[in-house]
């Protein structure tokens, strides 16, 4: 089940057992505000009472069976949340046998997987582990995986809009840019804008503002993934797409990013020989000039060619992933065509 799905359950009424796992905490942590607010109400007085929260490894399986089988009081239902950090549990099966009853019309149960540590395998394309097998048959599994650069402009609109703030298109590409896709991290520095633009009577966020107020992050993966492409670091580039899989972003937004980073590395190349220089730059590829001083930086001592072939791999990569159910192996195949530093030195 994707965020979505389960945002239209939620506004329809949720009963029974979820699992909330993925890369993505904040998004695990507001839905779980919402399903407390959805199953307990607003009288925190009363919620007391049909509300058991408990962290696996510091509760026994007894408090587990007498939170499930707990009667609700005054209310419609419980609810019971158990936190795990599922790299410690060794038999997915033998834990699973733990919640094979309860009563689903009178409780709501949530399986939560704390600081990323559930590896739900390959799901969709009939890959998944071991683990989300067995629990999908007990749980409805939401999958809150990292948020797509759309989806986050999405959220950036919204969170603004609250306070009667707009934000064209360009400067939340900018904000996501400059202060990475953690949504964590980004909701401090939306807060911190929205506070900017109130105090100054501003109707709109700004680039310049953007500038000022917000806190520059170096977690551009996409950019980082294709410079080690580009400048022939086989170790860097490994580095950089297996923290992409341990966030368990999706293989196709991972290569489409690198790809039109890469191009966009080129097309800079390109109009740097024909004499332009970063706002021109910008204006032309209708990218911001922070942006284009970090591709004009990294291309500056680098042949076109080498760019082009880099951009040639990249897309030979998009035709095998299309073509086959190779995923990130994929991607993997095209960093394993660059030469090692090391190699091309003894050479």
């Amino acid at each position: 089940m994707t965020v979505n799905e389960f945002v239209s359950e939620l506004k329809k009424g949720i009963s029974g057992s979820y699992f909330f796992f993925g890369s993505e905490e904040y998004l695990i942590k507001f839905y779980i505000g919402r399903v407390r607010r959805a199953v307990l109400g607003e009288d925190e007085t009363m919620a007391a009472f049909n509300h058991y929260v408990l962290k696996w490894g510091e509760c026994s399986v007894e408090e587990l069976e007498s939170a499930l089988a707990s009667v609700p009081m005054m209310a419609d239902k419980t609810l019971v949340e158990l936190y795990c950090d599922f790299k410690k549990i060794k038999d997915h099966r033998e834990f699973a046998d733990l919640f094979s009853s309860f009563d689903a019309e009178s409780t709501v149960f949530l399986l939560v997987a704390t600081g990323d540590s559930f590896d739900a395998g390959n799901y969709a394309r009939n890959k998944a582990s071991e683990g989300y097998k067995i629990y999908s048959n007990i749980f409805s599994p939401v999958d809150f995986c990292a948020q797509t650069p759309s989806e986050l402009k999405k959220w950036i609109t919204r969170r603004f809009s609250r306070d009667n703030i707009s934000i064209d298109n360009s400067t939340s590409e900018y904000i996501i840019e400059r202060c990475g896709k953690d949504m964590f991290s980004l909701s401090g520095e939306l807060d911190k804008l929205a506070s900017a633009a109130l105090s100054r009577n501003l109707g709109s966020v700004t680039y310049d503002l953007v500038s000022e107020i917000t806190i520059a992050n170096d977690e551009d993966n996409a950019f980082a993934l294709a410079n080690a492409i580009m400048n022939v670091d086989r170790r860097k580039a490994l580095s950089e797409l297996a923290a992409c899989k341990r966030r368990q972003e999706k293989a196709p937004m991972v290569l489409g990013s690198v790809s039109k980073a890469m191009c966009d590395m080129l097309n800079v190349s390109l109009l740097m020989t024909n004499g332009c220089d970063k706002s021109e730059i910008a204006k032309k590829l209708r990218i911001h000039e922070y942006r284009a001083g970090l591709y004009m930086d990294a291309v500056r001592n680098t042949e076109t060619a080498r760019l082009r072939a880099a951009a040639d791999r990249c897309r030979e990569a998009d035709v095998l992933m299309k073509t086959s159910r190779l995923d990130y192996i994929a991607l993997e195949r095209l960093i394993c065509t660059i030469p090692s530093k090391t190699g091309a030195k003894r050479k």
